[in-house]
């Protein structure tokens, strides 16, 4: 799904963008940018990018991640500019009901979130603890 740029309220699309590809950020899944949008409507809260699209798989992510452009780019990674408390933030997260959440603690801020929007039938949340990757959720 394309965004409509014009309905979103708090985000420009250049801060979807792979930072290789200026202009990549239109290839952002607008239901991934509009859940952004209403959370950051939602609590006041403002959010920082971190990373969204990646056009060619130069950024870390894994090969069949979610941020890639081949597989829809329905993924992004970000901080709330918040006091708030910790649980405040993931409660506020999980209640977005995206299809993945993970939460890091490792990012440098006491917690940033990745978020996608993959198909319901693939539900995953985790974390990451010491480099190890934690599923919370397993199974088909």
């Amino acid at each position: 799904m394309s965004v409509q740029w014009r309905h979103v309220r708090y985000f420009r699309r250049e801060e979807f963008d792979d930072p290789h590809h200026p202009g990549s950020g239109d290839l952002a899944d607008g239901r991934l940018v509009m859940v952004l949008d209403e959370l950051r409507h939602r609590t006041g809260w403002p959010v920082s990018i971190l990373a969204a699209v990646d056009v060619a798989g130069r950024h870390g992510h894994s090969s069949n991640s979610y941020h890639l452009a081949r597989c829809g780019a329905m993924a992004a990674d970000f901080v709330f500019k918040t006091k708030a408390s910790v649980r405040a933030q993931i409660r506020t997260v999980m209640a977005a009901a995206c299809g993945g959440t993970g939460v890091y603690y490792d990012w440098g801020v006491a917690v940033g979130f990745h978020v996608d929007v993959r198909p319901v039938q693939q539900y995953q949340v985790w974390t990451r603890r010491e480099g190890r990757y934690l599923y919370l959720v397993e199974g088909p």
